[in-house]
């Protein structure tokens, strides 16, 4: 599960070392003024520029120097395992291209307490984004391009029953103030992203799909198997009512030459 929100300190040591050389050079007159802080640390809203994507976390990427997750967001992986692991190279394929660095973004943190956000993209020259936040976010995007779904303990997920399960939010008295207005969007991108079998989905729900239908074929054969052990069984005397059965030809019909 990538777009869960955890609290855990946001307080990095690599922002505690820059901002302790930030206060030196300040103290030694170094500089005029402060410079902003390139981690953002205390920023609820910021404005910066991706420097970078993780090569292993497809959630994380940095703006600035800050870690950033986007929130409430995770790779399609819903009942296809098979495919699990080329959605996940997709996903980050998709997250990179809409946001490749040196991208202007607008940063909303979940809470203050992670690095979980929401991302916005900026338009040339502008700090607003356009249509204004909530709407539009670069984790709703991702979610309606197919390739990513609603995801974190928050919302109710689609991983035991991808075909007729969609997607809610689970645990509303949770959402922080700033995820109770964003959850609803990427949830109503999620269900009309997967009704619509789009991309990821598809390749996840007919994956799903025929692996249901081989496990309804292997339980009817297993069926038949049952019903038919049992006739022979039934006919041999093994049902409580003794007596020998002679099977002429191997048919399980007792009293036969």
């Amino acid at each position: 599960m990538y777009g869960t929100a955890k609290t855990r300190p946001r307080y990095r040591a690599g922002r505690a070392l820059a901002i302790a050389a930030l206060l030196m050079a300040t103290g030694c007159g170094g500089t005029d003024e402060p410079e902003v802080d390139p981690f953002h640390f205390g920023e609820m809203t910021f404005i910066g520029t991706v420097t970078s994507h993780d090569p292993y976390n497809p959630n994380q990427l940095e703006v600035d120097s800050a870690d950033v997750k986007l929130n409430l967001i995770g790779p399609v992986d819903g009942g296809c395992f098979n495919a699990e692991q080329s959605l996940r190279e997709q996903a980050m394929a998709a997250k990179e291209s809409m946001l490749p660095v040196g991208t202007r973004v607008l940063v909303a943190m979940a809470d203050d307490s992670g690095d979980w956000a929401f991302v916005h993209l900026l338009p040339a020259g502008s700090d607003t984004p356009e249509p204004p936040a909530p709407a539009a976010s670069v984790n709703e995007q991702l979610v309606a391009g197919g390739f990513w779904e609603p995801d974190g303990f928050e919302l109710d997920d689609d991983d035991s029953e991808p075909a007729t399960t969609t997607f809610a939010i689970r645990y509303a008295d949770v959402l922080s103030p700033v995820q109770v207005q964003y959850a609803p969007l990427i949830v109503a991108a999620g269900n009309a992203t997967k009704a619509a079998r789009t991309t990821g989905y598809g390749t996840c729900l007919a994956e799903f799909e025929q692996a249901e239908a081989e496990r309804l074929v292997r339980e009817e054969e297993s069926r038949r198997e049952f019903e038919e052990w049992n006739r022979r069984y039934r006919n041999s005397g093994g049902g409580g009512g003794g007596g020998y059965c002679r099977d002429g030809d191997g048919d399980g019909i007792c009293y036969e030459d």
